[in-house]
């Protein structure tokens, strides 16, 4: 499933560390840090349904700039 979030203000309301530590608990790994630290890549591997990407944004003015692309 793919999940696109184009709403900036609900983009806003995402903090990233919260995410970031249910990402962990739950067999994600960040496997990169883009655009001058304002993203992370992270990425889960199921056998079953390959593998899966995130692009978790860590700037709030990053993220609600990618929404109004």
């Amino acid at each position: 499933m793919k999940v696109t979030i184009r709403d900036s203000s609900v983009l806003k309301t995402v903090e990233p560390h919260i995410l970031e530590a249910h990402l962990k608990t739950t067999g994600w790994r960040e496997t990169a840090r883009i655009l001058d630290n304002a993203a992370s890549v992270w990425k889960l591997k199921k056998d079953e349904f390959g593998e899966f990407e995130i692009l978790l944004p860590l700037k709030p003015d990053w993220a609600a700039g990618r929404c109004a692309h």
